[in-house]
């Protein structure tokens, strides 16, 4: 399973960076590389932690796909909140994470309104996790940006999902009839450019932005 590149959805331009091997990153360096929209931090996240995530999902009445949502909306809200603040965590980062993921997904079984009796969660200390209330209200920066990539043509949709799956230009190229990789690589600066206008236009997007502080 490849690793979708969702920093680039509020970054358009992130340098490729070695993927971490064989090393385990503190909280610190984990936080910055989130939030300079570091690939390697993000596939490093991902691996180490998105199993548990998906196999908590699953067990309480999700599956997959769902699971894949859950974690990009979870690291994408993490991102932004990187951006706007300092973070000081009093627990080691996958516990955050996997408990964000947890709430996160609990929230949204409560929005649906179904199988709430099948759902056992976890309790955490609320001194450690008071955060994640307003954590999850900075999913709402994700909701937009899949409003406006709805909007669209086809054919940006298509370019920018390959790209963000870590497809080579070459292959992107191949499948979509681009004469070259080049080509393919300046048709998504376009997509990505107009896609991020767009949400950046949103009144919604202004009115979030507007609410913090430091900005």
């Amino acid at each position: 399973m490849q690793i979708e590149r969702f920093l680039l959805i509020f970054k358009p331009q992130i340098q490729n960076q070695t993927i971490l091997k064989n090393h385990k990153l503190s909280n610190e360096e984990i936080l910055l590389g989130i939030k300079s929209g570091d690939d390697s931090v993000a596939e490093y996240v991902y691996k180490r932690y998105f199993p548990q995530i998906q196999s908590y999902i699953i067990k309480n009445s999700g599956n997959p796909q769902i699971a894949k949502d859950i974690f990009q909306e979870a690291y994408i809200s993490l991102h932004l909140k990187c951006r706007k603040e300092n973070i000081c965590l009093k627990c080691e980062f996958g516990t955050y994470f996997y408990s964000f993921c947890k709430n996160l997904w609990y929230k949204e079984l409560d929005r649906k309104k179904r199988h709430r009796s099948k759902l056992n969660v976890v309790k955490e200390k609320e001194e450690e996790y008071g955060m994640l209330e307003k954590d999850i209200h900075q999913t709402e920066e994700y909701r937009i940006y899949l409003d406006h990539f709805a909007m669209l043509v086809k054919k940006c949709q298509e370019l920018l999902r390959y790209y963000f799956n870590r497809m080579s230009f070459d292959e992107i190229a191949s499948r979509m009839k681009y004469e070259n990789a080049n080509q393919a690589r300046k048709r998504k600066h376009k997509c990505l450019q107009q896609l991020l206008e767009s949400i950046r236009s949103d009144i919604r997007y202004i009115d979030i932005k507007g609410g913090y502080h430091g900005i």
